[in-house]
């Protein structure tokens, strides 16, 4: 998919939103400002969050909408699996949730990804810069 726009980016993320329920872990990967953030942005906007901040730092943060809870993560920091350990990470998945994972391919990196629990539905997004603007979205359910 090729995103032209914020606008476009919105509608996706909207359309992503529309089309799941709490119980879904979105997988986003790519390069530094190829669009993971803006997207969790404007899908938490979807879902009833007008209050977002990236996680960069705190590398977790959850937010209570009208929807459901998300559970927004940026890995980008992270440096072992036992850093995601302490932020009750595996916990989430005895519930209902968003759980939102920003450089998702750092589970790659640490061997957790085969971790993931199979019972939840997953969706995966890598996102790419393509020049001027453009981002191109590729999608793996």
């Amino acid at each position: 998919m090729i995103i032209r726009s914020l606008d476009e980016l919105r509608q996706f993320a909207n359309q992503v939103a529309a089309e799941s329920g709490p119980r879904l872990l979105l997988l986003l990967d790519g390069a530094m400002g190829a669009g993971k953030t803006q997207f969790t942005k404007f899908f938490l906007e979807a879902v009833g969050s007008s209050d977002t901040v990236s996680p960069s730092f705190a590398i977790h943060n959850s937010y209570a909408t009208a929807r459901g809870d998300v559970h927004h993560f940026d890995l980008f920091r992270l440096e072992s699996a036992d850093d995601l350990e302490s932020t009750g990470f595996w916990d989430l998945f005895d519930g209902e949730a968003w759980v939102v994972i920003e450089w998702a391919e750092k589970l790659d990196e640490f061997g957790l990804r085969d971790a993931l629990p199979r019972h939840w539905p997953q969706a995966h997004f890598t996102f790419k810069v393509l020049g001027d603007g453009v981002r191109e979205i590729s999608t793996e359910a």
